[in-house]
């Protein structure tokens, strides 16, 4: 019988535990693709522009080729157009709008000549720290929002268009798909414009190439900065369809640009590019959890039943 009763008085605090303690969403897309056009954990080799701001940790590998960034930035306040923690192995660096060149150590830049911009020499590590935090909570969010449970489906019924059916009336619109059912169709295209911001993740592991093209409402630049793409678990991704609308967060994959268009940020190991980079950021920001403190009062009413609940076990 005493055993019964401290159970009771167990189950009893575990149910009045989860409510005394608020949780709070460590979710913050504005430290990567929010806020850079590209960030990248290793190389980058490209031979097109990135309107938006980058941050490479590993090299820059364009020997004998220019590498232009920031011509979508503003010229106020000034920000750091592209910082390299690695080699610069190009013929020039070029920026816009007077925007700043960030490099670790003039060992580091060889022959590369600097055009457009201030040019700024930085201590290695402290930019690799500054590299790691915004990395560490890229990878985070992309794990965070794998396990979001789906709020929308989709189906090839209209004319063998994949149709993402959207709901412009939540906060947050998220769809789980596989990379062979996006493959496998032609095209692909929203409901209705999307105007809530919208999570895609796609599951497949190893090597991705993606034939699959964008059409109607996705494919346009003013809806992009909606979409967010999840590759959570790929290791490779060819992107051959021509140009693609939607930032992509693919931490674990190195990522080929066969051609066309990205309208959205990038965030992966290393990236192989024939395509331009627009600048058409996704920030997502979490509403503030349901879960509130439980009142003073009702914790000390949950006290007072498990002692009544005392008293009559012993009498």
């Amino acid at each position: 019988m005493k055993n019964k009763f401290l159970l009771s008085v167990v189950v009893s605090l575990s149910l009045l535990t989860p409510q005394v303690f608020a949780t709070t969403s460590s979710v913050n897309t504005a430290a990567h693709v929010g806020t850079y056009n590209l960030i990248l954990q290793g190389d980058l080799t490209t031979n097109s522009d990135i309107q938006g701001q980058a941050f490479i940790n590993g090299n820059v590998n364009m020997l004998g080729q220019v590498l232009e960034v920031g011509a979508h930035l503003p010229s106020s306040p000034s920000v750091d157009a592209v910082t390299v923690v690695g080699n610069i192995n190009a013929s020039t660096v070029r920026v816009f709008n007077n925007n700043n060149i960030v490099y670790g150590d003039e060992s580091n830049i060889g022959s590369t000549t600097f055009e457009g911009g201030t040019t700024n020499v930085r201590d290695t590590d402290i930019l690799k720290t500054e590299f790691n935090a915004i990395w560490s909570q890229a990878v985070a969010d992309s794990k965070t929002f794998k396990e979001l449970t789906p709020t929308s489906v989709f189906d090839t019924a209209d004319n063998n268009i994949l149709k993402f059916k959207n709901d412009n009336s939540l906060d947050l619109n998220v769809f789980t798909i596989t990379t062979d059912s996006l493959s496998s169709n032609g095209t692909f295209d929203f409901l209705s414009t999307p105007t809530v911001p919208v999570i895609i993740n796609v599951s497949g592991e190893g090597v991705i190439n993606l034939t699959s093209k964008p059409s109607g409402s996705f494919a346009n630049f003013a809806n992009a900065s909606n979409v967010l793409w999840n590759f959570y678990e790929a290791s490779t991704i060819n992107f051959n369809s021509g140009s693609w609308y939607g930032s992509v967060l693919a931490p674990g994959a190195d990522i080929t640009l066969a051609g066309g268009n990205i309208d959205g940020g990038i965030a992966a190991k290393s990236l192989d590019a024939q395509s331009e980079l627009h600048n058409a950021l996704f920030t997502y920001t979490p509403p503030p959890s349901n879960d509130v403190p439980a009142p003073a009062g009702l914790l000390f009413m949950g006290l007072g039943l498990i002692f009544m609940g005392y008293r009559r076990f012993k009498k």
